[in-house]
């Protein structure tokens, strides 16, 4: 996993190879007294659907359309801001990375597809099948030519012919119930157990159950229940082996899920290059890996296949001694041994006992087994555990915890869910620059612990960019005041608003109060878009959309006077255009608040971050390379080009690599130092105006 590392005091802080950044901050000059491209949106989401506690990146012209796809449409009432924000910033044209959260105690749906065989009915009597016909003395056995048509009668061969029956047993599937799983390692142990029981059991009675495809839906929760898994048959064989069609059908939407209609195979064999086991196949790249699907492994599969040798070993077709019944019976029985010899332990061990079964095509069992092929299977036992009863997004949705024995434990679930999301609980990918290359988080009216979280994610990532906003319920602007002098983590990449807004979300028609950090997304994306080195202040590129006008709370009157409260608390206020039009004034980070710094600036940030981003995945590459003079000015060319893009945001950019000592040299430490001379934002106009004398 590749992760962003800083290391303050210059020093090594791991022994692995890696690369790592120091910032020296030489811009600070003592302050006067004063009366893409696109942008990267990380943020949690609570939905329904999807897959939970895994870090997702959608981008490019289809993020919008897959976010819908694999999250489904968003409500601000039942899922909140997060989720609403995520898909408003794709449908900009702005790429997301998520992560869906859900509660360790909810559950996730799943199928066990079993292999039933049942030696009686279920009234105890005995399964017949009507092999043919036969003479009474056992000879001139005939197979019936109408068996299994619709014809009312069965035609004799003759009339001296009565039907030959056997005792036989039923082959069938059945759907086993798959219940309280929260991983899928507890599922595979779960079927291993119910296998391991039913293979090793000495009197198995009338009805043996042996699971052998099972999987889980990768989202937690009750939507999941509305998955079906379909089995078809499929003609084609590929090294003489059998496959079979797979599909997952949402029956909420009442269509099959995307791109898990497939191709698959009980055993490890390839079609032009690509493998058909289904556990493969239900993986990225041929699915979208919202499913995980898995068989029985070599050894059980070979335990099984000698369970179904047994079986065909069984039958007696012709008890009566009438294997002397002509050629038609013979090759009946021929058959049944080579059924018999295709259920084998084979010496390839690529290929395992039921390599030869197709749990959609029975017919061969069928010429002396009453068997049903496979088809149909439910996902059953998703459940929200202990977020069943929050029907609509509430950050103060509060449920005990503790056992019935113990203690009350009052617990705010949702944002115990949303601090695991920031803090890289569920998913350590949110700190790895491949799996999450956001640029920057938004506080979308965020609970303090999940505030706080925030910053666990700004310590191990120096490369994006936070927006906190005071909290949705303050009305004033001494209120706001009040609470960023308690809530005042200082960096260069926090960067800090006052007020709130009504927002008419647009499925539930609903109002909802959000904070300024919302409509201020879109101007971050906007930055991000035009090449993120404007201001992201002023009437250019701070206007304020998408909130009903003059609705905004904890903004003062937007003077002069009431914005310096704001600035002096490390706000960035907001300023009139006209009549219900704001705008953002500023873009200044909480950072050296007492001096005045090129870092202090949104944009200087959002170059550097970018810089970052490219030069650490640019050099992941340059790891172990020889320590020669030629190695060093081939990596300096490397990172000279790399560099080219950003020359145009900035004044300057000054780049030499080296190593600094001869201790440096001996570990393998080279420094990338870059000077660079950021432009900064005229932030006042001076209108000076001369009154002249009058004169001839």
């Amino acid at each position: 996993m590749l992760q962003i590392v800083s290391s303050p005091s210059g020093s090594l802080q791991y022994r692995s190879a890696h690369v790592y950044h120091t910032i020296e901050d030489r811009s600070l000059v003592p302050a006067p007294t004063i009366s893409s491209n696109t942008g990267t949106l990380y943020t949690p989401i609570y939905t329904d659907k999807g897959p939970t506690g895994k870090v997702m990146h959608f981008s490019g012209m289809t993020a919008y359309a897959d976010l819908i796809s694999t999250f489904g449409n968003p409500n601000t009432r039942r899922l909140g801001l997060p989720y609403t924000a995520a898909v408003l910033h794709a449908q900009s044209g702005g790429d997301v990375v998520v992560q869906s959260v859900k509660h360790e105690s909810a559950t996730y749906a799943g199928f066990i597809v079993s292999l039933c065989i049942e030696s009686k009915n279920e009234d105890g009597s005995n399964i017949e099948k009507t092999l043919g016909w036969i003479l009474p003395d056992g000879t001139g056995f005939v197979e019936d030519a109408y068996a299994g048509t619709t014809s009312a009668l069965i035609k004799q061969p003759t009339a001296s012919h009565v039907p030959h029956k056997v005792y036989t047993q039923r082959i069938s599937f059945v759907n086993s119930e798959v219940k309280n799983m929260k991983t899928f390692d507890a599922l595979e142990l779960y079927v291993t157990s119910l296998f391991q029981q039913e293979i090793g059991n000495k009197n198995p009675g009338i009805k043996r159950v042996f699971p052998l495809i099972y999987g889980l839906y990768n989202g937690k929760g009750s939507y999941g229940n509305n998955y079906n898994l379909y089995l078809t048959y499929n003609k084609t064989t590929v090294s003489g082996l059998p496959t079979f069609l797979a599909t997952v059908y949402d029956k909420k939407l009442q269509e099959k899920v995307k791109l898990t209609s497939q191709v698959v195979s009980l055993s490890n064999v390839f079609q032009d290059g690509s493998p058909l086991y289904i556990e493969r196949r239900f993986k990225r790249p041929y699915s979208t890996g919202d499913f995980t699907i898995k068989t029985l492994n070599q050894t059980e599969m070979n335990d099984l296949g000698t369970v179904l040798r047994d079986l065909i070993g069984k039958v007696n077709l012709f008890p009566n001694g009438a294997t002397q019944a002509g050629v038609t019976a013979q090759a009946l029985e021929a058959s049944m041994e080579n059924l018999k010899s295709a259920y084998s332990v084979p010496e390839d061990d690529d290929f395992h006992a039921m390599r030869n079964f197709n749990p959609t095509n029975v017919t061969e069992f069928n010429k002396i087994f009453d068997a049903q092929p496979a088809y149909e299977f439910t996902f059953t036992g998703g459940t929200e555990g202990l977020m069943k009863n929050m029907k609509e997004f509430n950050w103060d949705y509060q449920v005990n915890v503790a056992p019935a024995t113990e203690p009350e434990d009052k617990r705010f679930l949702l944002q115990d869910m949303f601090v695991k999301a920031f803090t890289g609980s569920d998913d350590v990918q949110l700190f790895s620059l491949i799996a999450n290359p956001a640029d920057y988080a938004i506080d979308l009216g965020f609970p303090g612990a999940v505030k706080n979280s925030m910053i666990t994610l700004a310590t191990q990532r120096d490369d994006m960019q936070l927006l906190f906003n005071a909290p949705i319920n303050i009305k004033e602007v001494n209120e706001a005041v009040n609470w960023k002098q308690k809530f005042n983590f200082q960096g260069r990449n926090l960067t800090y608003f006052s007020g709130n807004f009504e927002y008419i979300d647009p499925t539930s028609q609903r109002s909802f109060r959000v904070p300024m950090t919302f409509p201020v997304m879109f101007n971050v994306l906007a930055h991000y878009v035009n090449g993120f080195y404007e201001s992201l202040a002023g009437l250019d590129n701070g206007l304020i959309g998408i909130v009903e006008p003059g609705s905004d709370y904890g903004l003062g009157d937007k003077s002069l006077k009431s914005n310096d409260v704001l600035t002096d608390a490390g706000f960035n206020p907001c300023s009139v255009f006209k009549q219900g039009v704001l705008y953002v004034d500023n873009q200044k980070s909480n950072y050296a608040l007492t001096e005045i710094s090129s870092l202090q600036e949104f944009h200087n940030n959002s170059i550097i971050n970018r810089i970052l981003k490219k030069l650490y995945i640019s050099l992941q590459s340059e790891k172990h390379r020889l320590t020669s003079k030629e190695a060093v000015d081939k990596i300096n060319r490397k990172v000279s080009i790399d560099l080219q893009e950003f020359r145009a945001k900035v004044q300057s950019i000054d780049y030499q690599g080296l190593f600094n000592t001869d201790y440096d040299l001996a570990i393998g430490l080279l420094t990338h130092r870059l000077s660079i001379q950021f432009l900064n934002t005229i932030k006042y106009h001076h209108i000076h105006l001369i009154a002249l004398p009058q004169s001839l």
